[in-house]
């Protein structure tokens, strides 16, 4: 399994949003931004033919729109399936309408990029080519329908948090993942968002590698001191082979 980091920032840092790629066809969140990123890097946006969106936040899924438009412009073939949770077509329609108010049927550039949208659930698992997806919902302070995953192809599992505080759903997909690719956004961890003091206690726990993600420049910073061979501070474009 081949793990491309599009984006290892949060909304304060100059880092891409938190984005991954993996095995080229397989997009983890598309905030505002994304579409544009994969295509400068020397992607084919229409290679791609799942989404995952963890949740309804701005800095992972504004740019939806706009993957789904660049497919039905371009003659994408193949579907896009669209794992997300409940609410997701609704906004994602919301923000095409707020950014396009003249056109007048979404639904048929939906159809034409070939959009499946497919809701999740806690403990949902979904057959994907050469594996499975197992969403988790975790915590992120009072946003509802958050959810991080476990990702298993040919039998090598990589968990990842989403946006997520400190809870037991974390704990539950770094003990069952190889690898873990994680919320970082602070120094220290609050009830919207894990902090290095999180991360480390994971890793001291459960004695895996965890790759952090969602940073801010002062978490970042503070982590590249840290002195431990787990973690790994991630940087935009970087790839790691699980």
């Amino acid at each position: 399994m081949k793990i491309e980091f599009i984006g290892t920032g949060n909304i304060t840092a100059p880092e891409n949003n938190a984005c991954c790629l993996i095995d080229e066809h397989i997009l983890v969140d598309c905030g505002n931004g994304i579409v544009k990123t994969l295509a400068q890097k020397g992607h084919v946006v229409n290679d791609i033919d799942t989404l995952i969106i963890t949740h309804l936040h701005g800095d992972h899924f504004l740019d939806v729109p706009f993957l789904i438009m660049q497919r039905c412009f371009t003659g994408a073939s193949g579907s896009l399936r669209i794992y997300c949770p409940d609410g997701t077509e609704e906004a994602v329609d919301e923000v095409m309408r707020i950014a396009y108010d003249d056109v007048d049927d979404f639904d048929e550039i939906k159809k034409g990029a070939g959009v499946d949208f497919i809701e999740i659930w806690d403990d949902v698992e979904c057959e994907i080519e050469g594996g499975s997806l197992r969403f988790i919902e975790v915590e992120h302070g009072d946003c509802d329908d958050c959810y991080g995953f476990i990702i298993d192809i040919n039998g090598r599992r990589a968990g990842f948090s989403g946006d997520s505080a400190y809870c037991s759903s974390i704990g539950k997909i770094v003990s069952q993942s190889d690898i873990s690719v994680l919320d970082m956004s602070f120094t220290q961890g609050g009830r919207q968002h894990m902090g290095e003091d999180n991360i480390l206690h994971l890793i001291d726990t459960y004695h895996k590698p965890v790759y952090a993600t969602h940073m801010s420049t002062t978490s970042r910073k503070h982590a590249q001191t840290a002195d431990n061979d787990l973690l790994t501070v991630t940087k935009d474009g970087q790839i790691i082979e699980v």
